[in-house]
Parts: C-alpha cells; structure tokens; sequence
C-alpha cells in the first residue's frame, strides 16, 4: 500500500492556506498571457512577424530567470526579491498596449517592450516555484502540486471571462488587469514565510558553504543536463499553443473570444493533473511522470493534423493542459532534487528558462511554418519532434548507467516513490 500524505500541523495548514490563496491571484495574473499572439496580430503584424516578436520574448525569457535565480541564491531573501519583480513587472504590462500602436522606422514599439516586461516577468514564476518547495520541505504532509493547482484554477475561471470582454473593452484590458492583479498578489505574497532567511528545517538540504555556490557544478551533473535539454524540447508544446488562433481562424471561429475559452477548459484537465500527482508520484517515478507529460503534449499536436471542427479542438487541446500539468507536478520537484545544494534556485530558474529557449526556436520555426506549409503541418512537425525527445530521454538512462557509469539519482523504470519528493 502507498503511504498516505502524511497530516499537517496547525502551523504548516496556515502557511498552504496563504500560499493557496496568493496562488489563486497569481493565476488571474498569468490569465493575461493567453493573448499575447491575439494582440500582436491585432497590431497588423504577419505570422513572421508575430513569430519573430515571440521569439525575442522568449529570449527575455532564457536570460532572465538564471540570472535573477542567482542574485536571488545570493541575496539569500527570495521573496523579497519575488515582490519587487511582481510589482515592476505590473507595471510593465500596462505599458504593452499603447507600445502596440507606436512605430520606429517602420518597427512596432511593442517588439522591445514586451521582452523588456518579460525579462522582469519571467523569473517570478521560477521564484515562487522555489519558495513553494523550499517552504515544503519544512512542513511535512505540505505539497508542491496541491499548492500550484490553485494557479491554475485562477487562469481558468479568467480566461474565459477575457474572451468575453475582450470584444467590449478591447484587446488591451488584460494587460491593465494583469497590473491590478500583479499588486493584489503582492500585497497577499508579503505575509508568506521567507524560508530562504530561516535555518532549514531538515539536514539532508542544508544550505552549501558560499564557495560552493558556483554555477558550473550544474553543469556536471549528467542527469541534470539531460533533463535541462528534455526540458526545452518537451516545452515545444507549451509554446506552439499560443498559435492556435491560427487554426480557429482556418475553420472560421472567432479568436479573441475562443482562446480565452479554450485556456480556461485547457486548465481544467492542467489543475486535474495537478491534483492527480501527488498519487501518481506514489506509484511512478519523476522521469515517468515527465514521459507521461510528453506523451500528452506530443498527442496534441499530431491530433491537430486531423478533424475540422471548433469542437475538435476544444478537445484535443485539453491535452496540452494535462501535459502541463503533468509537467508541473514532477518537473519542479525533478530539478530542485537534482540541484547542487544551495543552487536550488538557480536550478528551477534554469527549469524555467528552458521553457523561454523552446519559444526562441518554436515562435521563429511556427511563424515560418505557418506562413509556408501552414498551421496544421506545423503542429504535426511538432508532434514527431516530441516523441523524439521522449525516446531519447528514455534512452538516456541507460546509456549513463552502463556507458558514462554514472548511477542516475532515480531510476527511470522499477522504481516507485514511496511518498512525493516535497
């Protein structure tokens, strides 16, 4: 029998309760992402371009979370630097939709600014994935998933709502909203307990002497280069999703109302995942469940070679939620149990970059494919480079095992976690 989650104290179901909640606002927050591509086209930018504006934004997306992983290890206060880059980043966003209508020789103004916001934006996420974690190990029976779900259902009850808006407001309102939200989850975030100024609480993590503290022993570790490069080629998925206007648009739907919509359905089967993995990590081991996640996302995207419908898209699409959030249940525990001590936050920083390197190729290579093949053979070439990695992946354990003779941390088959990592 699998051990149960084991009862937290009075304290530890305060502290989830605060995380719950902030966790909640924090989804509304990211709600506004969804129409990143909706926005740019409304701008009169063509798929290459659109393509190119994304891939820039990802590239903000690479750069900033190592780095501001690393001043936020080195400063040994996450959450004080989770606050400050929420609430710039706020501020930020409510610039985007004005920078849509400027143009510099024959530039829109919206190409700089937006990987400009990201570069703030992007690493709060990778931050408070750490803060979950790290503040999970001091509580026992607290979970990773059972908290970052209620993100999710934050991005799911305003999706829809935007899409509904979006037509009487206008394209820019989620971007002002995300900025009202942004200082509601501040204001909510600056009650949550900082555990990177507390002594931990368990010994197997405590903190690595300061010279130890430097980048390169992430680079040494076999297994955590491997499951950094799987990363990025599993992220291919995430990122492709946000061109499904495209393909709603091919079968005559109406694209400012829709993804918002399909967002909200897409998390449904996310928080579902979400929810499901703290059992699944009592009978799978972490590189099963991110097998799993691809075998999703790759699915998805093979699917959207076939049918013609709007309502087959509402349900292939929910894949690429289940694919998500079976990467969010094991991935971030993956990395953070992967991490050199006293680089955790630089590791899952470098966990979240990699989602930002898979939109530098992704956005470029769908920009261009759409333009060229079309939609439809974009998702397909997406789908057979997934499985690819999926196979690769698998194979990569075998080969460190027997050919490098490196013993991987957890066993990829035959194993089974006897309770979740955090």
């Amino acid at each position: 029998m699998p051990e149960k989650r084991p009862r937290l104290s009075a304290q530890g179901r305060k502290v989830e309760r605060q995380f719950c909640t902030m966790q909640l606002i924090y989804g509304f927050v990211w709600a506004s992402t969804t129409f990143f591509t909706v926005f740019l086209k409304s701008t009169g930018m063509s798929p290459q371009q659109v393509g190119l504006c994304m891939s820039l934004n990802s590239l903000a997306g690479v750069l900033a979370p190592p780095i501001w992983g690393l001043i936020a290890d080195k400063l040994g206060s996450r959450k004080r630097l989770w606050l400050w880059l929420l609430v710039v980043s706020g501020a930020g966003f409510a610039l985007i939709p004005a920078s849509g209508s400027v143009n510099i020789a024959g530039i829109t103004l919206v190409t700089f600014v937006l990987p400009a916001v990201t570069f703030v934006r992007q690493p709060t996420n990778s931050i408070l994935d750490t803060m979950i974690v790290s503040t999970a190990e001091q509580y026992e029976g607290m979970s990773y998933s059972s908290i970052r779900r209620w993100s999710s259902l934050g991005f799911a009850l305003l999706s829809p709502v935007y899409g509904w808006l979006i037509p009487v407001w206008g394209i820019g309102f989620p971007f002002y909203m995300f900025l009202f939200f942004s200082l509601l989850t501040a204001w909510l975030g600056r009650k949550l307990p900082d555990v990177s100024q507390s002594e931990p609480a368990m010994p197997q993590r405590a903190e690595a002497p300061g010279h130890a503290l430097h980048v390169s022993r992430i680079f040494k570790d076999y297994y955590l280069v491997v499951f950094l490069i799987f990363n990025v080629l599993l992220s291919f998925g995430s990122q492709t999703y946000f061109f499904l206007n495209y393909l709603i648009e091919e079968l005559n739907g109406n694209a400012e109302s829709l993804m918002g919509i399909m967002s909200g359905l897409k998390t449904i089967a996310e928080i579902t995942m979400l929810s499901l993995s703290p059992v699944l990590a009592r009978r799978l081991s972490l590189p099963q469940m991110l097998c799993l996640s691809g075998l999703f996302y790759g699915s998805e995207q093979i699917l959207y070679l076939f049918g013609h419908s709007i309502g087959y898209l509402f349900a292939v699409q929910m894949l690429n939620g289940a694919g998500f959030g079976m990467l969010l249940g094991s991935a971030v525990d993956y990395a953070y149990s992967l991490a050199p001590k006293g680089l955790e936050t630089t590791v899952t920083s470098l966990y979240g970059a990699g989602m930002g390197i898979a939109g530098i190729i992704a956005n470029a290579f769908a920009g261009w494919a759409i333009a060229t093949l079309g939609v439809r053979w974009m998702y397909g070439m997406t789908g057979v480079l997934i499985f690819t990695a999926i196979a690769l992946f698998i194979c990569s354990f075998p080969f460190g095992k027997h050919v490098l003779k490196k013993q991987p941390p957890t066993e990829l088959f035959g194993h089974r976690c006897s309770s979740p990592p955090f």
